[in-house]
């Protein structure tokens, strides 16, 4: 997967400044684009998966795994505490949040995000798949 990111990103980052060149390399990129590949092939959550869900509920999961990370990080919740005081906001059944420390729930609420944005795009009436290649 990470060779999946950097040949994305290495075209990219070659074109733009020092510092979009370091983000688009970075770390916090490759664990994202990780997890939300984990989502797809792991899990199951593609894109016909997404389809099943309303945008929002993608978006409140994000919103809640962003919650328990400043839980964590501001109060110094431990992980099942803070899943405890934002499982409220979890649309899902409960046994499915599971914020485990601050990095990792940022990653999963970005992925999330993400499947929300894939969701509401491919929704659009004015969307029209990218020809792939096999590059």
């Amino acid at each position: 997967m990470t060779d999946l990111v950097l040949a994305v990103a290495q075209p990219i980052a070659a074109a733009v400044s020092a510092d979009t060149s370091a983000i688009l390399q970075g770390e916090a990129l490759r664990r994202i684009v990780r997890e939300r590949m984990e989502q797809v092939t792991k899990h199951g959550f593609g894109l016909e998966h997404d389809r099943s869900h309303e945008p929002h509920e993608l978006l409140q999961a994000a919103n809640a795994y962003v919650a328990a990370a400043i839980d964590m990080l501001e109060a110094g919740h431990p992980p099942e505490r803070a899943a405890a005081n934002n499982d409220g906001a979890w649309p899902w059944e409960r046994e499915l949040f599971r914020p485990r420390a601050p990095i990792e729930a940022v990653t999963i609420a970005a992925a999330l995000t993400w499947a929300a944005l894939d969701r509401m795009i491919f929704a659009s009436p004015d969307f029209s798949p990218p020809e792939v290649s096999n590059v």
